[in-house]
């Protein structure tokens, strides 16, 4: 019974302690979109679909995609012309 309740306020904990993509994890995620996000490639690259899916199966809350809104608004100026 004690090892339930210790597995159980583990599984409490990992769920408590999820938070948003860091900004350098959306960035790497994402940067294999950019010819397609300029418009130099018609179609996005397996790369970038994987990145996008994987980063969109981690962002659950509306916390967490504002987080990568505001990444992304923060790091596409940088980038240069598009």
């Amino acid at each position: 019974m004690a090892r339930l309740v210790a597995f159980l306020a583990i599984l409490i904990f990992i769920s408590a302690a999820h938070s948003a993509p860091t900004c350098p994890v959306v960035t790497k995620k994402l940067a294999p979109c950019l010819l397609f996000v300029k418009g130099s490639s018609k179609d996005p690259s397996p790369a970038c679909c994987s990145g996008a899916k994987e980063l969109s199966n981690n962002v659950q809350t509306s916390k967490d995609k504002q987080a990568v809104c505001m990444c992304l608004k923060k790091t596409l100026p940088t980038i240069g012309e598009w």
